[in-house]
């Protein structure tokens, strides 16, 4: 009899540990691969993806590492349309940089496990005995053999060179994956779209080469049509002067 009394308790401080160290979380702000703001009981948090490192993406002047903006995009897909978010904690449950760090299940898919298997984050910064250390190593070790994403042996680099107002922009591209439009501006004119071989481009297209891409603009009609208005106005203006000036002389 006492030791299922005791058996009971057990398992009753189990589901309640498990209860605390699981909570259901909603999106705030995606920030990169392997971090992300959560609404946690009406506080955003700064949540680090515990047991991984994902490529990082570019500060200050720096470029972006490689699939840095690919693990970026993949992570922040999954979490803004997430059906349920949920953060696992272990025990030691914030890092040197006071950052949360848990496991991320998303409508229950560990997203640690998904960013190793798109070969998008490494097994990294194992501080203590985590609990999906294993399954995170044994999907990382497959990825590597598949030549997925950090993986890949002889990663082949493409340039596309914007060309705007006598203004350049250059964006290094991994091979098949897909260039990023800007809207770039010039004095006087609307942007059009950008151009490849005179023809308008599909920035859905994979980028296998060196490429140059020319903006086209065209001039804003509408700066012309307040010139227009403002002649009119002053014209009326100093037409309507004199005669109030005569009118007064007259009296």
């Amino acid at each position: 009899m006492k030791k299922a009394i005791i058996l009971f308790i057990t398992l009753l401080l189990s589901s309640i540990i498990e209860v605390k160290a699981n909570e259901i979380v909603s999106f705030s702000k995606c920030i990169d691969g392997d971090t992300a703001k959560f609404n946690i009981n009406n506080e955003i948090v700064k949540v680090r993806f515990i047991a991984i490192d994902t490529p990082e993406l570019a500060h200050n002047d720096n470029d972006d590492e490689l699939y840095a903006r690919q693990a970026a995009d993949f992570t922040c897909e999954k979490i803004k349309n997430a059906k349920e978010i949920i953060l696992e904690y272990e025990n030691n449950k914030v890092d040197k940089f006071n950052r949360t760090l848990a496991w991320i299940w998303i409508d229950g898919e560990l997203l640690q496990k998904e960013l190793i298997k798109k070969g998008y984050a490494k097994v990294a910064y194992l501080y203590d005995n985590y609990k999906y250390t294993n399954i995170l190593q044994l999907e990382e070790q497959i990825a590597k053999k598949s030549n997925l994403g950090i993986w890949k042996d002889n990663i082949s680099i493409y340039k596309v060179i914007f060309k705007y107002d006598d203004n350049e922009r250059i964006e290094e591209v991994i091979e098949n994956d897909k260039a990023n439009a800007f809207i770039p501006t010039k004095k006087g004119y609307n942007f059009v779209c950008w151009n490849y071989n005179g023809k308008p481009f599909n920035f859905d297209t994979p980028i296998n080469e060196n490429i140059i891409l020319n903006a086209e603009f065209k001039k804003n009609n509408n700066m012309y049509i307040f010139i227009i208005i403002g002649i009119i106005l002053i014209y009326s203006i100093l037409s309507i002067m004199p005669l109030k000036g005569r009118k007064k002389h007259g009296k």
